[in-house]
């Protein structure tokens, strides 16, 4: 059955674009519990350089939405595990210069041109002890989904509407004129 869900569709993207976004920059933005057991207490925002949150974009690929953004955003909601995987030291030490801190020694003297260090001390942590997640983006879902479900039926009910003699046609029924028919088997033959 070939729907041509049109209505639905833009429902969704403008949700994806509009709503979900923004619960995202929200969520991302909010401080919660970060580092695991090994630092509990500590609470920090997801949102550190800002590059994960202006990466966000809709796309569209035939019947599908997708928000995309970073990958690294995937390991940061869902954490890792330390499994001797080192991350990429370019991406760390852009993480380094993009975030909004002073990176100073005790004596508040700039460590900025140890970043190389930094960032494979950092590095090697992560392939270690892996990452605490953050769980920001099923809270985003958890959010967002009530609100999908309470807005999409008169989208869908539009779209049904401007299909409904495909789907009488798919299902078997005849046209003729402003009714439909069905043929009826019976024992063989057709009523």
């Amino acid at each position: 059955m070939d729907i041509v869900y049109k209505n639905t569709k833009a429902y969704l993207k403008g949700f994806a674009e509009n709503q979900l976004i923004q619960y995202f920059l929200e969520s991302y933005n909010e401080s919660r519990p970060r580092g695991g057991e090994k630092y509990s207490g500590v609470t920090s925002p997801v949102r550190s350089s800002g590059r994960g949150g202006e990466s966000l974009s809709v796309e569209t690929d035939g019947d599908s939405i997708h928000l995309v953004g970073e990958g690294y955003l995937k390991y940061v909601d869902e954490g890792t595990d330390g499994n001797n995987k080192f991350p990429n030291i370019d991406a760390l030490k852009r993480w380094i210069t993009e975030k909004p801190v002073s990176l100073n020694n005790v004596k508040g003297r700039s460590l900025e041109s140890k970043r190389n260090r930094l960032a494979f001390l950092i590095g090697r942590s992560i392939s270690i002890n892996g990452i605490a997640p953050a769980n920001y983006i099923t809270e985003i879902i958890e959010r967002a989904m009530p609100e999908i479900a309470d807005g999409i039926g008169e989208h869908l009910v539009e779209d049904v509407r401007n299909n409904l003699e495909k789907i009488m046609i798919d299902l078997g029924y005849h046209k003729k004129g402003n009714q439909y028919t069905i043929a009826i088997k019976q024992n063989g033959a057709n009523n």
